[in-house]
């Protein structure tokens, strides 16, 4: 099975006048075994799993729980960020 590739499209931000935007592949989700995957976001690979009770071999958190973790992630960065420019500390 070919992996999936999530591609974006060139993009004009932070380019200069006449200066042309890159494709990049951002995600590739290859299928390892049974319901294991294995992802690749710019160098960094990780597994995902199901665990044993849902047919899977829990080799790495079931994708539901990688979503989570995302979007928990994404809030608190998008927070921290917001708190940074303020000057406020921890």
């Amino acid at each position: 099975m070919a992996p999936a590739v999530f591609r974006r499209k060139p993009t004009a931000i932070g380019l200069k006048q006449g200066e042309k935007g890159k494709t990049m592949d951002l995600i590739t989700v290859t299928r390892d075994e049974g319901l294991k995957f294995k992802i690749r976001v710019r160098d960094h690979v990780f597994t995902t799993d199901m665990a044993v009770d849902e047919g899977g071999m829990d080799g790495g958190p079931a994708p539901v729980e990688i979503l989570g973790a995302a979007a928990g992630a994404c809030l608190a960065t998008m927070a921290q960020a917001y708190c940074d420019s303020r000057g406020y500390t921890d």
